[in-house]
């Protein structure tokens, strides 16, 4: 059995085992993984559907609302765009939105025609100030574009508002590759546009090193609970070294080991006279140690966004590794043997247009979710072809110190 064998079983044990425990927290919500294709036509087509962004942004973004609002034209119905994510939600921020005025949008890059936020929906007025919207609106669906916290906001709002018989669709999306349920959403889009990204910005700076012989790249890549895209980019690009947060786990590395690995591949390379190269780290590193706290070593720079997860990408661990390479090859504080520079790519990778793979997946996203919208299918992630219980994919997770219920991650 291979590694992605052993990986995909080890998942698949996990959902099953997951599936009927917390399937019973949701009474009010189907737990049957639907095809699309083999869906009732709906008695009712003048629907009122609301669509919101959640979480980062993501390439293709924009392909999924423009065709969501295609097809509410085709089918008489309104669509309200809800502006700044689940906060602009809780608000009232809404508009209507035609497909006329967005399809100038299509295959572009970005969230800024709805805009974006991270607000975590978790408090007894939250969902009653989202209940008065529905009301106000007579909404007969939300459909929310995000990934595994945006997704975890969507099954508890759906069992919520099945009271008012509002449904709450999610469609995937993240550039971290983590969000996947085989074999009904192989990935989620934006991952293949991102990865296209960084490994071409990688080459680049593989191409500056060989035609100047200087200088070491320390490239943090995106990536919380998985590497899949420093693991992809590293597959793509051929850097001298990639780093992975499930290395770190497999291997049962300590920090200072991790130090000692990065410096054994630049003395490597020192010794056949190139004292140059890329290497690429994935930016969640820290966070596979085991039994540490990333405190011990960045104090200050630690901090949480509202849905308990650490603020990774304000984390300068490229320049904490140069600093401590640094310390490790050259015990004299002024040589000038080891020059390295610190790069982050994250956010250059997000707002790109997505490239044809991904606009074929949103396209195909935009007319599943607003299919299951107007039928009234609750507390589901449409997938191309599939619609798949949200609440099937739910683990038990710590959070700042609490236990709570979120979207079961791919690693």
């Amino acid at each position: 059995m291979t590694f992605e064998d052993t990986r995909l079983y080890t998942y698949r044990s996990e959902i099953n085992s997951l599936s009927c425990l917390y399937t019973k927290n949701f009474p009010n919500l189907q737990s049957d993984i639907l095809k699309v294709s083999g869906l009732k036509t709906p008695g009712k087509l003048n629907k009122n559907i609301a669509i919101l962004f959640s979480g980062g942004p993501a390439p293709g973004g924009h392909t999924v609302v423009v065709t969501v609002a295609k097809f509410c034209e085709a089918t008489k119905s309104n669509l309200y765009a809800v502006q700044d994510g689940p906060g602009g939600l809780i608000k009232g921020k809404l508009r209507l939105l035609t497909y006329d005025s967005c399809k100038a949008y299509y295959n572009t890059g970005g969230f800024e025609l709805l805009g974006t936020d991270r607000t975590k929906i978790k408090s007894d007025q939250q969902y009653k100030s989202i209940e008065a919207v529905v009301k106000q609106y007579q909404l007969d669906a939300i459909i929310i574009i995000g990934g595994d916290d945006s997704h975890t906001n969507a099954v508890f709002l759906a069992q919520y508002l099945s009271k008012v018989n509002c449904a709450v669709i999610g469609v995937p999306k993240t550039i971290d590759g983590d969000l996947r349920f085989l074999p009904y959403l192989p990935i989620s889009f934006g991952f293949h546009t991102a990865v296209d990204t960084y490994a071409n910005l990688v080459k680049a700076l593989i191409k500056d090193t060989e035609s100047t012989k200087k200088y070491w790249h320390i490239v943090k890549l995106m990536g919380r609970s998985t590497g899949h895209i420093a693991r992809a980019v590293g597959q793509i690009a051929k850097p001298d070294f990639v780093l992975l947060g499930e290395d770190v786990r497999d291997k049962k590395l300590s920090y200072v080991d991790i130090i000692t690995q990065l410096c054994d591949v630049i003395q490597r390379a020192q010794k056949n006279n190139k004292d140059y190269g890329v290497i690429c780290i994935a930016e969640g590193l820290l966070e596979w140690i085991p039994n540490f706290d990333v405190r011990d070593v960045l104090n200050d720079q630690v901090s949480y966004d509202s849905h308990g997860n650490l603020e990774l990408s304000r984390l300068e661990l490229e320049q904490l590794l140069i600093k401590d390479i640094k310390k490790r090859l050259e015990p004299g504080a002024d040589s000038d043997s080891f020059k390295a520079i610190p790069h982050f790519y994250g956010y250059e990778g997000r707002c790109v247009d997505p490239n044809e793979f991904d606009a074929n997946l949103c396209e195909k996203l935009g007319v599943s979710a607003a299919s299951l919208a107007l039928q009234g299918y609750s507390g589901y992630m449409a997938t191309e072809e599939y619609a798949v219980p949200i609440a099937c994919m739910l683990s038990d997770d710590l959070r700042q110190g609490k236990r709570e219920l979120v979207l079961l991650k791919f690693v």
